[in-house]
């Protein structure tokens, strides 16, 4: 928002950078800020009595920077562009040429402010912008800043609550950064998940090495797996087996049988 007033601001149009200050710190509708006159300006508080929607009217402060802002246009460019200003004096006046008549001058309105915006818009890279996204930007930053629902409702000049509701809703941006509390306990459970998985595999290998046992009537005998050790020769793997059957008074798989004779 702040790059209309600076694209303002570089094409030296003192009414236009007032006109966005105002835009950028109110959130006014385009038709209350068309419609401003010298008599809504109040150097200790901003602006009172504006015409809103629904002929109604409400006080909308401004931050000092701008109320200044104002009362210099008024000083330096009103006052030179109409002659002699009055309570009843609109602030804001377009000029144009007409074929025959020369220059018109005439107060600003709604569809004018609008248009001004998507100059605007066009110059900054948002060929798109309305004057009613101010708006939307003005009570979002309000939200942000005061987490108050009410004073944006009031600073809108919304008669009921629930239409300033709509900016309530969390945003993807928001969201993300509400569950931001989840990350470390993510990472626990994460390397908890880990170190369960390590156990299951010793539990398995334990499983494994269990099976290998074989048992007779008398005692549990452990037969050498040649497997479990690749680093067994066959001979070494052979002997330690015939010493295991002679131990127990088995017998040895791997000798030579003896043909039976018929």
């Amino acid at each position: 928002m702040d790059a209309l007033v600076r694209a303002a601001r570089d094409r030296g149009r003192r009414r236009d950078v007032v006109i966005f200050l105002v835009l950028r710190y109110s959130g006014m509708r385009r038709e209350s800020v068309a419609s401003l006159k010298r008599r809504n300006l109040d150097p200790t508080w901003g602006l009172r009595n504006v015409l809103d929607k629904g002929s109604k009217t409400r006080d909308i402060p401004l931050p000092t920077a701008v109320t200044q802002a104002l009362q210099q246009y008024v000083d330096d460019v009103l006052t030179r562009a109409v002659g002699t200003v009055t309570a009843e004096t609109r602030l804001f006046w377009s000029t144009w040429g007409r074929r025959h008549e020369g220059k018109v001058r005439a107060p600003m309105n709604g569809k004018n402010i609008w248009r001004l915006c998507k100059t605007y818009g066009r110059l900054i890279g948002e060929p798109r912008l309305k004057p009613h996204d101010l708006r939307h930007g003005v009570a979002m930053e309000i939200l942000e800043a005061s987490h108050d629902l009410e004073a944006v409702r009031a600073m809108l000049g919304h008669a009921r609550l629930e239409t300033t509701q709509l900016y309530a809703q969390i945003r993807p941006a928001q969201l993300k950064h509400a569950m931001g509390f989840y990350e470390e306990q993510a990472q626990v459970a994460v390397k908890g998940s880990s170190a369960a998985r390590i156990d299951s595999v010793f539990e398995s290998a334990s499983v494994m090495s269990s099976n290998t046992e074989r048992k007779t009537s008398t005692e549990s005998i452990w037969w050498p797996q040649r497997d479990s050790n690749p680093c067994l020769s066959p001979a070494t793997f052979s002997r330690m087996r015939s010493h295991t059957c002679s131990t127990l008074s088995l017998p040895d798989m791997d000798a030579p049988k003896t043909p039976i004779r018929k």
